[in-house]
């Protein structure tokens, strides 16, 4: 993709090519998407829900097929929501309805447990990574303790002073890729392509969505615990974390993965970490 929004040398190998893949703009408000918006996971969860039985609905002959859940970063909340969701609405079988065949889950450097990741950002930003210097890292540690207990606290701030990726540490510069999905977005050549009604703006990141969301406080809830119960069922679940992103580090997913009550607790912990 280019700056000016257009698409040069398209991939040749697409996930669309072997799997049926619907990208969702979510929540109401972000993407493409409009409509009544909602303020937490829980009822954004409900609006997947009843999209997809309106997409199934219309393409039955795909509902047989096994349903995968995928997201990143924030998903690690959204993620959960939807797939608890689905799972409960399958186990009512109201009448009208029909049933998702939900596999699986696919979650990426998730934000699921705010104890799991403040916990360890400090020690990836400073041990694990050099995004800190060692008088920052003193100088937050005193603060560490309080801020865990309280949990009314988070970092001071996402943004480092030498111009650093915190999503990824090993660059210095953005990824100037995510203004160009807006301009792309937004061209109506595009919308034509997708359906999308032209007097619809395509927003990549909405800050009335995020002050909703902010103001419910929700992500100050221990939304790894939504596993426990789909693991339980049967429905798997994959996690990956990038090991140079510090937004999400991997040391505070390990952390809340390793809390799941499940069968395979003792498993999983008793299992070697690998490089």
């Amino acid at each position: 993709m280019t700056k000016d929004g257009l698409v040069r040398n398209p991939l040749q190998s697409q996930w669309s090519e072997h799997y049926d893949l619907v990208a969702l703009d979510h929540p109401v408000g972000a993407g493409y998407s409009y409509g009544t918006r909602v303020n937490n996971s829980r009822d954004a969860a409900y609006d997947v829900y009843d999209f997809l039985q309106k997409f199934f609905s219309v393409f039955p002959e795909l509902s047989k097929y096994r349903f995968y859940v995928s997201g990143g970063s924030y998903g690690g909340i959204y993620v959960p929501h939807i797939a608890t969701v689905i799972h409960e609405q399958n186990q009512r079988h109201a009448p009208g309805t029909i049933d998702i065949n939900l596999e699986a889950l696919l979650v990426s450097n998730p934000f699921s447990d705010p104890a799991s990741h403040y916990k360890w950002q400090l020690y990836y930003m400073y041990t694990v990574t050099d995004v800190y210097n060692s008088t920052t890292c003193t100088d937050l540690h005193a603060f560490l303790s309080s801020c865990l207990e309280s949990m009314e606290m988070s970092m001071p701030s996402k943004k480092v002073s030498h111009g650093g990726v915190i999503e990824d540490v090993r660059r210095v510069v953005t990824h100037p890729e995510f203004a160009w999905t807006t301009t792309f977005s937004n061209n109506s050549t595009t919308k034509a392509l997708l359906g999308a009604p032209d007097y619809v703006n395509y927003t990549s990141l909405s800050d009335d969505v995020h002050s909703d969301f902010e103001a419910n406080a929700e992500i100050w809830n221990r939304h790894y615990l939504l596993y426990e119960p789909l693991l339980q069922s049967g429905i798997r679940v994959l996690h990956w974390i990038g090991a140079r992103d510090a937004n999400c580090p991997w040391p505070g997913v390990l952390s809340f993965l390793k809390l799941l009550r499940t069968p395979f607790q003792q498993e999983f912990i008793a299992s070697p970490d690998l490089p």
